[in-house]
């Protein structure tokens, strides 16, 4: 509750004090009985409501400032507001007066009919004690001083009511006559709103009485209610007793009041359990949020596990990864070695100096292949391997595809057995991808097929497409691995697989290829030793055949050789760009070099060559800067500058293609391929 409660009362109290302490002090005694006729409140009673609503005032203020003056001051003025109301009982209890009332100027005249006349009352001074020691627990923390404030101050205020109560419905009972309650109305008054100012600054009673769902009971409105019902009732009943046998009014006053408390309690039980089922579906509530986020937790740390175990299982496929590449790596560049020295021997024959480039070109080759392999998986991963499709004779694809690979089935004493329609099978596709899936599925079989094995080849036309099984008789694939033997890197553990050597991607480039082209690819087997079939269907070509073309005769005479080109081969790959010169030279061609992107600009401006084999990664000034500049030049625009470079991705050809260049190799480079980009 706001402390601004508390600093008014506070203010309140100690004015009306005050007011009536000086009424007494100038000879006013009667200013201070509101009525004539009723009892006065006396000067000691005034100076302990004075010293209580300043110590009220001041505990308004105890969360800010010096906390501990304040503390302090507070007990001095308990204290202050104790002692005139204990020295009142403790007359009372020795039957003597001390003429406390005197002490502050107040003379009481005529002599007294009683012992409680002209002095604070027996209630009066047991109320102030209360209030005292209610005052003083605010300053002290802990829970007896709780319960002291809540004690002490609801027994003051609970007094005050049951004042209130029996004035209301008995007037003579406020006089100056020894009876119940002995109270002044301005003292009623005053310790009705002080007690409750006490109650609403402590902070712990409020905090209780909030909790447990009675916090409208300290609402201004209802504590004015509950003292202004008597009030209401009490000259009522008089009124009424004139018309009416007093019995009657009597009894129709107390079930007023009965039914007043009655709707009181009541609503404070309907509040109550409106609390606890609200308190109850709070609880469910968060019971039940509790329970789903215990849920979310659950699922996350399954999410979790399973994400350290997807971790660990691609940690583990990478570390065989590596060791498999460095084995694929290593075993063409044995032969390549050996046959480096082999060459550097000038006593070796020249037959086997043929063998030796025989098999360099082999092991190149497939070194190549295998990079090549690698760079189409992360292409299809990607999304980025571009096909070019067009209507083609898929039964001429699997043909030519099968003659390639007859050398290898003869050399490992495989039959192979193929079977192909008598008519075309047209489907829409990119000839050379689709030569690759079959040729890896062949490949494949004759991997895992011991010699003597039998690898069939059959294509087939239905009526939602082509069909090709690739069937051996070989290791089979255990059950467990099927549904991931597209996966990549994946291989079938064998004792002799690795003779065969391999990445393990072909496989996951026939499914790539195969879906690009809209079609599905199956694997099959009854289990290990049990052989496997490779299924692959093809959708039917819906383009229209396109017109045949005849191509006009060619009567010019066949070039004898290639004519000679200026080339300047720009690399900062030293070995590469002796390699490359040489061989270049023994073409016959004129040959330059640099090595850096400034000496290519110095160089091709005074050589002025007609091809210019440009690296793209060279220092000083890459590639694309150096193409962009010659294309700056008047001389340099109708020079033909072609990118040999190690990036062979679709992005890669389009951003040489934007910066100027003519054509676009990937390293190592096909002679083929570069006697066609210099004629």
């Amino acid at each position: 509750m706001s402390g601004r409660l508390p600093l008014a009362v506070g203010v309140f109290t100690a004015s009306a004090a005050a007011a009536v302490l000086l009424a007494w002090m100038a000879g006013l005694s009667d200013a201070p009985r509101l009525v004539t006729g009723w009892r006065v409140m006396v000067p000691s009673s005034a100076v302990s409501f004075l010293c209580a609503g300043i110590g009220l005032a001041l505990a308004a203020g105890l969360g800010s400032g010096d906390a501990r003056a304040v503390r302090s001051a507070i007990r001095v003025l308990a204290a202050l507001t104790l002692v005139l109301p204990v020295a009142t009982l403790i007359g009372y209890g020795g039957g003597v007066r001390f003429g406390v009332e005197e002490w502050f100027g107040a003379a009481v005249s005529g002599p007294f009919s009683s012992p409680y006349a002209g002095r604070m009352s027996p209630m009066t001074a047991l109320s102030f004690v209360l209030l005292g020691v209610a005052l003083a627990s605010l300053t002290w923390p802990g829970r007896w001083a709780f319960g002291m404030v809540r004690v002490c101050g609801g027994t003051a205020l609970a007094v005050s009511w049951f004042a209130v109560l029996a004035i209301s419905f008995d007037e003579a009972r406020i006089s100056d006559q020894p009876q119940f309650p002995g109270m002044a109305a301005l003292t009623i008054v005053l310790f009705a709103i002080t007690s409750y100012g006490v109650l609403a600054a402590s902070h712990e009673v409020v905090t209780r009485i909030r909790d447990s769902g009675a916090d409208p009971a300290l609402h201004g409105g209802l504590v004015v209610s509950a003292f202004a019902l008597p009030l209401v009732l009490g000259p009522a009943t008089q009124l009424l007793s004139r018309w009416i046998a007093p019995e009657l009014t009597t009894a129709i006053a107390a079930v007023s009041l009965a039914f007043a408390l009655t709707l009181v309690v009541w609503r404070g039980l309907a509040r109550m359990q409106e609390l606890q089922y609200q308190r109850r579906a709070a609880l469910a509530d968060l019971e039940d949020r509790v329970t789903a986020r215990t849920g979310e937790l659950a699922n996350a740390n399954q999410q979790l596990r399973e994400s350290e175990a997807r971790l660990r299982e691609a940690s583990q496929h990478k570390d065989e990864f590596l060791a498999m590449l460095s084995h694929e790596l290593r075993n063409p560049l044995a032969p390549i070695r050996t046959g480096v020295e082999l060459l550097k021997d000038t006593h070796t024959p020249a037959m086997v100096r043929a063998e030796v480039y025989r098999v360099v070109e082999r092991q190149m080759a497939h070194l190549v292949r295998l990079i090549d392999d690698l760079l189409d998986v992360s292409r299809i991963s990607a999304g980025k391997l571009a096909i070019d499709v067009h209507r083609i004779d898929f039964r001429e694809v699997v043909g030519h595809a099968v003659d390639a690979l007859r050398p290898l089935a003869q050399q490992s004493r495989h039959e192979m057995r193929v079977v192909l329609p008598t008519r075309p099978v047209e489907v829409d596709g990119d000839p050379v991808r689709l030569a690759q899936v079959v040729s890896n599925l062949i490949q494949n079989a004759c991997k895992y097929t011991p010699p003597g094995g039998t690898v069939s080849v059959v294509l087939e036309e239905g009526e939602a497409g082509a069909e090709l099984r690739v069937r051996d008789n070989g290791v089979g694939i255990p059950a467990d691995f099927l549904p991931r033997i597209f996966d990549r890197f994946t291989q079938i553990a064998t004792g002799n697989n690795r003779s065969r050597g391999g990445l393990g991607l072909g496989l996951t480039l026939v499914q790539g290829i195969v879906t690009l082209h809209g079609g599905s690819v199956e694997a099959r087997s009854d289990g290990p030793q049990q052989g496997s079939e490779f299924v692959v269907r093809l959708p039917h070509s819906s383009r229209r055949p396109a017109a045949a073309e005849v191509q006009p005769a060619d009567d010019r005479p066949a070039a004898a050789s290639p004519p000679s080109r200026r080339v300047l081969v720009v690399d900062d790959n030293a070995d590469n760009t002796a390699a490359l010169s040489m061989l270049l030279r023994q073409l016959g061609h004129d040959v330059e070099v640099a090595d850096d992107g400034e000496m290519a600009l110095a160089r091709a401006e005074y050589f002025r060559p007609d091809v210019i084999l440009l690296d793209i990664g060279i220092p000083k000034m890459d590639g694309y800067a150096v193409c962009r500049e010659l294309r700056q030049q008047e001389w340099g625009r109708k020079i033909r500058v072609i990118a040999q470079t190690g990036f062979g991705d679709e992005q890669d050809r389009r951003r040489s293609a934007e910066a100027g260049f003519d054509g676009h190799l990937v390293k190592p480079i096909d002679p083929a391929r570069l006697g066609a980009v210099l004629v």
